[in-house]
């Protein structure tokens, strides 16, 4: 009798641990369901080089461009692409500028953006239009952005870039998507400022949801 009582204990304490066994799975669960829903909808962290987008990284830029103009207007804005010179579709992407040359820290992070157009809105880790991220999944051949510099910038400003072509397939990390400007001359905003660098691009290539 007395060994009867035992294995029911016995059997009630191992049902218990499946049960705290489940638990820890359904929250494991729960939380990489949560993840990849912020990812789907934007990027889940605003540091530089992707933060929380770490999981299919790559290394290589896989092809992908930010194209601007080679110089910048303090002040005046300017058109700005992530792009692939083939159309590879793209789902997410984090794109920031900074001050100075590639490989610059994101704490001196510099400019805004405006008049976001479709599938891109500011991530809620900014406390500004200093990023843009993508709002959804949805395959992109492109994305072009109004950024303007303070009127006070000087010297080399570099655009960042984290490009995501599926959730094992991330570029900007290893390797950083990248594009710097230069002020223009001091009489370049007279001629219109925005063509001041021709579109010229650094030629560097990116490899998300």
């Amino acid at each position: 009798r007395a060994a009867g009582v035992g294995e029911k204990l016995s059997g009630s304490g191992f049902h218990a641990k499946v049960r705290a066994m489940i638990r820890v799975i359904l929250l494991a669960v729960m939380a990489v369901a949560s993840t990849a829903a912020a990812f789907s909808s934007g990027a889940g962290a605003c540091t530089y080089p992707g933060g929380a987008m770490t999981g299919g990284t790559r290394s290589g830029t896989g092809g992908f461009v930010i194209t601007a103009n080679a110089q910048y207007v303090p002040g005046q804005p300017m058109q700005v692409t992530i792009s692939h010179p083939s159309g590879l579709l793209f789902k997410g992407f984090l794109i920031q500028a900074v001050r100075g040359s590639p490989g610059t820290s994101n704490t001196d992070v510099i400019g805004t953006f405006s008049s976001l157009p479709a599938d891109s809105q500011v991530p809620g880790c900014a406390s500004g239009p200093t990023h843009v991220t993508h709002t959804s999944n949805i395959g992109k051949p492109t994305m072009t952005l109004t950024w303007t510099p303070p009127v006070s910038a000087t010297g080399p400003i570099t655009f960042h870039a984290v490009v995501v072509v599926s959730i094992s397939e991330w570029y900007g990390q290893q390797t950083l998507i990248t594009h710097t400007m230069n002020p223009a001359a001091p009489d370049a905003g007279s001629s219109g400022g925005g063509a001041a660098g021709g579109g010229k691009t650094d030629g560097l290539v990116i490899d998300a949801l």
